[in-house]
C-alpha cells in the first residue's frame, strides 16, 4: 500500500480548523510524514478592503495576509510544541475551494484535513460546507474532523457496498490507520419490502425474504473481505438491515467507532465526481469524525 507521505491540513484560525490541526499533526507523527498548513484568505475579503479603502487598500491587504502567516506560524510553534511535528506554513490569496485543491495538487497531499465547519458558519449553511464543496472537486483523500483529537483512531467503521469506492474505502482505512480496530459493515434492504406490505403479503414471507437478503448480504461481505486480503481475525463484519445513512450512523454510535471512512460516492452515483447523497449524510450527521477516500 502507497505510504501516506504528505498530508494538507486547511486553517481558517476557527476553533474546527484548530482541531483539525491537532489531529492532521498526530497523523504526521504516526506516519512520519510531512505536514503543511494551508490558510486561504477569502478574495472577497480583499476585495471588500479594496471598496470600502480605496487608495489605502493595498496596505490594508498586507496586513491582513502578514497578521495571518504569524498566527498561523504561531499555530505551527504550537504543534511542534504538543506533537514534536514541523509544519510549513502557507498562506495564500483566492477562493478558498479553488485554492484548496490546487494547493494539494501542488504539495502531492496524500490527505486533506480540514475542519466539519468553517468561520463563516451561515455561508456552509447556504451553500454547503467548504468540505463538502471541497470533496464535489477533489481527488484527494480527505479527513473531516469534528472532535478535539484526544488519542489515536482506536475503532474504525467502514461501510461497504462493494463498489470500487467502498474498496478505495477499505484500502484508506487500513493504510491510514492500522493500529485501530476495524468494522466493516454492509446496509441491505429487503427489495420492494413497502410493495409487498402494501399488498398484504404475510409478514411470515417478508421475514423470510429478509433472511434471504441478510444471507446475500454476508455472503458478499466475505467476499469482498476475502479479495480485500482480510480474515476472520483482522477485522469484524457487520450486515445490518436498514437505509444505508441512518444505518450507518446507528452502528458508528452503537460500536461507539471515533472514525467513519467511507467512498466518495457508491454504486447508484452515475457521475463518480459528485459526492454520493449517503455520503453526504453521514458527513452532516455523525457524531465522529469522517474520512472520504477518493
Amino acid at each position: 500500500m502507497k505510504e501516506i507521505g504528505k498530508i494538507l491540513a486547511a486553517v481558517d484560525l476557527s476553533e474546527s480548523s484548530i482541531r483539525a490541526a491537532k489531529r492532521a499533526a498526530m497523523l504526521a507523527l504516526a506516519h512520519d510524514a510531512q505536514l503543511e498548513l494551508l490558510n486561504v484568505v477569502e478574495s472577497g475579503l480583499l476585495e471588500q478592503l479594496r471598496v470600502l479603502l480605496g487608495s489605502e487598500s493595498s496596505e490594508q491587504q498586507l496586513d491582513v495576509v502578514d497578521n495571518t502567516r504569524l498566527a498561523v506560524g504561531a499555530l505551527a510553534t504550537d504543534l511542534h510544541e504538543q506533537y514534536g511535528v514541523f509544519a510549513a506554513v502557507r498562506v495564500v490569496s483566492g477562493r478558498v475551494v479553488r485554492c484548496l485543491s490546487d494547493e494539494t495538487d501542488a504539495l502531492g497531499a496524500d490527505l486533506v484535513v480540514m475542519g466539519a465547519r468553517g468561520q463563516n458558519i451561515a455561508k456552509d449553511i447556504l451553500f454547503g460546507s467548504t468540505a463538502e464543496n471541497m470533496l464535489q472537486k477533489n481527488h484527494t483523500p480527505a479527513l473531516i474532523v469534528k472532535h478535539a483529537p484526544a488519542q489515536p483512531y482506536q475503532r474504525v467503521l467502514v461501510p461497504v457496498d462493494f463498489s470500487p469506492a467502498s474498496r478505495a474505502a477499505l484500502d484508506l482505512a487500513r493504510r491510514m490507520v492500522p493500529n485501530a480496530e476495524l468494522i466493516v459493515m454492509n446496509a441491505f434492504i429487503v427489495p420492494y419490502e413497502g410493495q409487498l406490505r402494501m399488498a398484504s403479503v404475510a409478514d411470515d414471507t417478508i421475514e423470510h425474504y429478509r433472511d434471504m437478503a441478510l444471507n446475500e448480504s454476508r455472503y458478499h461481505l466475505r467476499q469482498f473481505l476475502r479479495a480485500a486480503g482480510l480474515g476472520e481475525d483482522d477485522c469484524r463484519s457487520l450486515a445490518v438491515n436498514g437505509d444505508a445513512w441512518m444505518a450507518i450512523l446507528e452502528q458508528q454510535k452503537k460500536q461507539q467507532c471515533d472514525l467513519v471512512v467511507m467512498g466518495k460516492n457508491g454504486s447508484g452515483v452515475i457521475e463518480d465526481f459528485l459526492l454520493g447523497s449517503v455520503t453526504k449524510m453521514v458527513l452532516r450527521r455523525a457524531s465522529c469524525d469522517v474520512m472520504v477516500a477518493s
